[in-house]
């Protein structure tokens, strides 16, 4: 879904953080190689999710 959303010339440069309950090494790999700006487990606490997408998006 990743390579698919930034092939996609509107999506292209949208910043997108993966919040999934798989946590194993190779599902972050492959998710960061597809172009995830960020990558999340659940349960996710809103401060950490504030703070990644703040870090996506540039903002202070």
């Amino acid at each position: 879904m990743l390579g698919k959303l930034h092939e996609h010339p509107e999506f292209k440069s949208t910043p997108i953080i993966v919040v999934t309950a798989r946590a194993e090494r190779d599902d972050i790999v492959a998710a960061l190689a597809y172009g995830a700006s960020g990558y999340l487990n659940k349960p996710v606490k809103p401060d950490v999710l504030l703070r990644h997408a703040k870090d996506a998006l540039g903002l202070p």
